[in-house]
């Protein structure tokens, strides 16, 4: 059902239309908040019906509603100040809402999540559901209509989700400039939830490369079911807003680690056989 039920067009509503998002309230926003945390408590009934592993959270469901308050903070290139800062003080007020990882309960921080996804990306009994669960005519039918869910990548998925809009509810440089107290209290809470060191292990985490197979096919990695350029863009859009780059060394470092590898894989491609 996704892009069709109300939460959907309410998001491709608000996407791009700062009149609508500033008509956005404390109470509107606290909704979704509020149903956003409900995913940070609680499994997905329909997948754990369907097979699936109960993880204890629901980062599927969970990050639509991170898709609707990114648009509701970011329209048009810029930053809605008005909105950002009150879904920073609502999200600060349930840390549920930041996953496992994050919420300061015994969490591991963003790259061990990241790593540990992609370790459940790779390993079909935790990716998937389970194949002795009896429904197997329904997910013949789910692949069919290419509707199956990768655990692995939907946690990928939420995490860089959440990263992405706290990237965007970030202040706008020139405040920062200006000594505005509320936006540098913002900024030192935004550095407090993901230090510097996880963002860059995060980029500089390898893709998946297609192969080749011993009869001489090319063998793709699946997009949907891994680590993929968006997740890593993410990442890199809350370090330039957040953090910026302002030390050359710092810079050549992320360079070294995280986008040379990039560009070295892409050429790599650039073959016959690819």
């Amino acid at each position: 059902m996704r892009g069709s039920t109300p939460l959907d067009v309410a998001a491709a509503s608000v996407m791009d239309n700062n009149e609508l998002a500033l008509a956005l309230r404390e109470p509107d926003l606290e909704k979704v908040v509020r149903y956003l945390a409900g995913c940070g408590l609680q499994s997905c009934p329909l997948l754990i019906s369907k097979g699936y592993p109960d993880i204890g959270w629901n980062p599927v469901e969970g990050e639509r509603y991170l898709d609707f308050l990114r648009f509701a903070v970011f329209c048009n290139g810029e930053s809605v100040e008005e909105n950002a800062n009150v879904v920073v003080r609502l999200l600060i007020r349930r840390p549920e809402c930041f996953g496992p990882a994050l919420r300061g309960e015994g969490g591991n921080g963003l790259l061990a999540a990241m790593e540990e996804a992609i370790q459940i990306s790779e390993d079909s009994t935790r990716d998937g559901p389970s194949p002795n669960n009896g429904s197997s005519k329904t997910l013949e039918i789910e692949d069919q209509e290419d509707d199956t869910i990768h655990m692995g990548n939907a946690i990928m998925t939420f995490y860089a989700a959440l990263i992405d809009l706290l990237g965007r509810c970030a202040p706008e440089m020139h405040l920062i400039h200006a000594g505005k107290g509320e936006a540098i209290r913002i900024r030192s809470i935004l550095r407090s939830l993901i230090p510097l060191e996880d963002l860059v292990g995060v980029i500089s985490i390898p893709f998946h490369m297609p192969t080749i197979a011993k009869d001489g096919t090319v063998v793709e990695p699946d997009m949907s079911a891994g680590f993929c350029p968006d997740h890593k863009a993410a990442m890199v859009l809350f370090l330039d807003r957040v953090y910026g780059i302002e030390d050359q060394d710092f810079l050549l470092h992320l360079l070294e680690v995280g986008f040379l590898p990039d560009l070295r894989a892409a050429a790599s491609l650039d073959t016959v056989r690819f």
